[in-house]
């Protein structure tokens, strides 16, 4: 009824943690996710940006669009494009405030 110890060999653990790396080749397969999230991470933020640079820019150039609650969403866009444009650079760009 209890809880399983993360010690149990044939748990969902087994396998896993620091003893499990050090067979050969354990690095290179992290070394491919690690490019693999890198280039999905820059497409993601590439899409973000530019999704809501064209809300914002279909907004300020459609005047049937220029309506009250469109001016929200625009806010929540701009905010969202802020936030996805700090969250990839570097933190001493952002630490100078640059």
């Amino acid at each position: 009824m209890g809880n399983r110890s993360t010690a149990d060999a044939d748990g969902l653990l087994a396998g896993r943690g620091p003893a499990a790396g050090a067979s050969a080749g354990a690095s290179a397969g992290l070394a491919g996710q690690g490019a693999a999230a890198l280039v999905g991470g820059v497409l993601l933020i590439g899409a973000v940006l530019a999704g809501n640079s064209l809300v914002c820019v279909s907004v300020a150039t459609e005047r049937a669009l220029q309506t009250p609650t469109n001016s929200f969403i625009v806010s929540l866009a701009a905010s969202l494009s802020w936030c996805c444009r700090s969250s990839s650079t570097p933190r001493s760009r952002v630490a100078r405030g640059c």
